[in-house]
């Protein structure tokens, strides 16, 4: 990979290695390791407030990603039924970015790269499956318990500690059912659950006094980065499909319901009307949409 910006050019090897071994006809286990580069990062501002995560790119000042991971697992085929797997892994994570404590993603006289700090980044979990892909009623079931940690022993951020990572979601599930009636309809229904994820919040507040006629100054003073966990996240969606064989490909009408029962989920958080209250708002409530596709032959 390389990539150049400005006078400087960042060039690396991106190897991976994997392996297969069948212990019996339907039981193998896997493994396997990478190496990634990555040129651009997200940034994402963990106080209170609206989301205003932002993708930037790498600069001659601010390098780029690379992680190292290592995966393993086993997977299991029960014939005529369903796949069934078990796969844990282990992320390192270098050069990541974030915020440094106390300034302000919204001032925007001040240059980004200023405003971060750079340092390293730590993931791992395990997932579990069940797939099936074969008969009328096809679909999977999944589940992953996951950690995700920074640390920037810098100490402009959380004093060099590690803490929590914005998105360190602790637990996911993924289900999802899909069933043909025959060639011309079927259905499909999804249900997903998330963890919430991490923000910062005051643990104190106090006004500051000033010498003139304005009110007071409120001044919030934080803990551990990351310190509070958003309401959890899950929803259902269902989509009804038909379609129909015509001369030059197949037409699709597709009639959809995204969040089915109407789950109010926290997009974001902000202090409420006192300062021991916050006030969470959602803006994706149940949605239909009706959608056309052709496909040609």
């Amino acid at each position: 990979n390389i990539f150049n910006v400005g006078e400087k050019t960042y060039t690396s090897l991106q190897p991976r290695f994997g392996f297969r071994y069948s212990i019996l006809k339907n039981l193998s286990i896997k493994g396997g390791y990478s190496l990634m580069n990555q040129n651009i990062h997200l940034l994402a501002n963990g106080i209170i407030s609206m989301p205003t995560d932002l993708w930037v790119p790498v600069t001659q000042r601010v390098k780029p990603i690379y992680s190292h991971q290592f995966s393993a697992g086993a997977f299991y085929n029960l014939e005529k039924i369903a796949n069934f797997s078990i796969e844990g892994y282990y992320k390192k994570l270098n050069n990541v970015i974030d915020y440094k404590d106390g300034v302000s993603s919204f001032n925007t006289s001040e240059d980004w790269e200023e405003k971060i700090a750079q340092g390293y980044g730590e993931a791992y979990g395990v997932e579990l499956l069940a797939q099936r892909t074969k008969g009328n009623t096809t679909g999977w079931i999944s589940y992953t318990l996951s950690w995700a940690f920074r640390e920037f022993p810098s100490g402009e951020i959380n004093g060099g500690k590690k803490y929590y990572d914005r998105y360190d979601s602790r637990n996911q599930v993924n289900i999802t059912l899909l069933h043909k009636f025959n060639d011309n309809y079927d259905i499909a229904v999804s249900w997903v659950f998330n963890t919430g994820s991490r923000l910062s919040i005051p643990t104190a507040s106090y006004y500051e006094p000033i010498d003139n006629d304005y009110y007071p100054q409120v001044i919030n003073m934080y803990g551990e980065k990351n310190n509070f966990r958003m309401p959890n996240y899950h929803r259902m969606d269902i989509s009804f499909n038909k379609h129909k064989k015509l001369k030059y490909g197949i037409s699709t009408w597709s009639f959809n319901i995204y969040n089915l029962y109407n789950r109010k989920n926290p997009m974001f958080i902000n202090p409420g009307s006192s300062p021991t209250t916050l006030t969470a708002y959602s803006i994706m409530p149940l949605i239909p949409t009706i959608s056309y596709t052709f496909k040609f032959n």
